[in-house]
């Protein structure tokens, strides 16, 4: 009986079943990544036995494989693809390439109730008792451009952030996003192929960069744009002045500048870091881009603004492509109701569709009208691009500042986006730094899920933050949110994201009541 009771205990005290964790004998740095993702999040979720990443030639079954190399089912061509399919007692994470087996461990770790909800917070299940599971699951993010700018890294570049600065492109790769400002490209951890782009132009507003006022407009003052009353105007802060798209020499010096870019690039950088996408935008602040008499007969004779964008871009793009095939210009427009263009963009020309954000309202689903809208421009292009505004988080755009949120909107948006066959999404949603609009960490994490899988139930992705993040207070909190989101529902007069607004509820009631919650 002592034996009995001895061996009982001996059994208790002894670790669970070693975990192998298996990389191919080259793996790629997302595949090691993948392997060193899954571990710290058994150990974080409290796994009581042994893991370790290990070559194929040192491991036993059961263990986990990581890489294509190790693929039980054929992928698709798609780069972020990705499969978890179970191989006797062993699981297989395998992708298309490095970045979808990367991309399945996170859809794993989603499937056991890991969730990367914050920059600085992380839902960790108890993974005590792990055991490999049976396991079929196939995916691709439902977005190819999945882009967030929310100038949050600007808050992380004194030196004494550098932990937070990293915690945050991790937070950002973990969630899916593969497009980033070129301010960032060399900190952004992974950049997908419809957003691998140069850091030698800003990029959005970047014509002055390809042809500079201080260069060249004393001398030739007829490259910029014409004014109403017939002056030629170039704003050196790149608002309310724009080139003049007509003059041929323009096209000329800005695809030269391209192609220095290009060049610059290239010899920059490693053959995978090239980038393939070029940004040519207008200036901000400016729906006419020039009165010059010829521009203004291209705009007649196409019937929009566009068009003449549309031109000018297809030139610059024919003389890039001369020696750079490959090459692709992504330009932006804020199109309404104009009339489509005559002119057609190139293949390897891509225009996002802007809203004219002073105009229409962020805080509730796009309408059936600006549905169509949307529609009507994007299928005539190449690649179709949004680009979404929400509430930012900038100067007179949140002063003062105001309870609110744009929740039910990007829910119902980005899944009416993807059933619309929209192919990249750039949403620009500034946080303010000092007065962060409300909720908006929880906002980019919806975003980010509904960009992966828009199928996903929104009302559980919210539950799984305010738990994670709030954690005895959530229920309280997601109270507050609650009231917020049937405030903005029940709002009247439409709200724009560039005004200082006025909503209906907050009420001297409402905001007692919160505050006494918040208590």
């Amino acid at each position: 009986m002592k034996k009995f009771i001895f061996l009982l205990f001996a059994a208790l005290l002894l670790p669970l079943q070693a975990l192998d964790l298996v990389l191919s004998e080259q793996p790629h740095q997302y595949e090691k990544l993948a392997a060193q993702e899954l571990k710290n999040a058994l150990l974080r979720g409290g796994y009581k036995g042994n893991v370790e990443i290990k070559s194929k030639k040192d491991a036993a079954s059961p263990a986990i494989f990581f890489g294509k190399t190790f693929a039980v089912r054929q992928l698709p061509q798609d780069p972020e693809s990705w499969s978890v399919c179970s191989k006797g007692k062993d699981l297989v994470i395998a992708g298309s390439t490095p970045i979808g087996t990367l991309y399945g461990c996170y859809a794993f770790l989603r499937k056991l109730g890991v969730w990367y909800i914050a920059w600085d917070e992380t839902v960790f299940p108890d993974l005590s008792q792990f055991k490999i599971p049976e396991l079929m699951l196939e995916g691709k993010p439902a977005f190819m451009g999945r882009q967030l700018f929310n100038r949050y890294p600007n808050i992380f570049r004194d030196f004494r952030a550098k932990k937070s600065d990293e915690k945050f492109w991790r937070y950002y790769l973990r969630n899916h996003f593969n497009g980033t400002t070129p301010a960032f490209n060399k900190k952004v951890l992974y950049v997908g192929e419809e957003m691998r782009w140069t850091d030698k132009a800003h990029f959005a507003h970047n014509y002055y960069t390809y042809l500079s006022p201080d260069q060249y407009f004393k001398t030739h003052p007829e490259y910029f744009s014409m004014n109403r009353e017939g002056k030629r105007e170039a704003n050196p802060h790149r608002r309310g002045t724009q080139l003049c798209l007509s003059n041929p020499d323009v096209a000329k010096i800005v695809a030269q500048n391209m192609l220095d870019f290009i060049r610059r690039d290239r010899q920059e950088l490693p053959a995978e870091k090239h980038p393939v996408v070029y940004n040519l935008t207008p200036n901000d602040a400016s729906n006419t881009i020039c009165c010059c008499p010829a521009c203004r007969a291209v705009v007649r004779e196409e019937g929009c603004e566009t068009g003449l964008l549309v031109r000018f871009t297809n030139d610059v793009l024919t003389r890039v492509r001369k020696k750079y095939p490959e090459i692709r210009i992504y330009t932006r427009g804020a199109m309404g109701n104009q009339q489509l263009p005559k002119t057609k963009p190139l293949p390897g020309v891509s225009i996002y569709y802007a809203d004219d954000f002073v105009d229409s309202s962020c805080f509730v689903p796009i309408t059936p009208e600006r549905q169509k809208e949307i529609l009507r421009w994007t299928k005539a292009f190449d690649r179709t691009m949004l680009w979404d505004y929400w509430n930012m988080g900038l100067g007179a755009y949140f002063s003062p500042p105001r309870p609110e949120v744009v929740l039910d909107a990007v829910i119902s948006d980005v899944k009416w986006m993807h059933s619309a066959g929209i192919v990249n999404l750039f949403v620009e949603a500034e946080r303010d730094f000092l007065i962060p609009q409300n909720f908006l960490d929880l906002e980019y994490f919806i975003l980010a899920q509904l960009m992966i899988d828009p199928a996903q139930d929104a009302e559980q992705l919210i539950d799984i933050f305010c738990r994670g993040y709030y954690g005895k207070a959530a229920a309280h909190v997601k109270d507050y949110l609650n009231a917020l989101r049937q405030g903005v529902k029940q709002q009247k007069k439409m709200q724009t994201a560039c005004a200082a607004l006025r909503w209906e509820y907050l009420t001297v009631d409402f905001m007692l009541e919160n505050y006494k919650r918040m208590r």
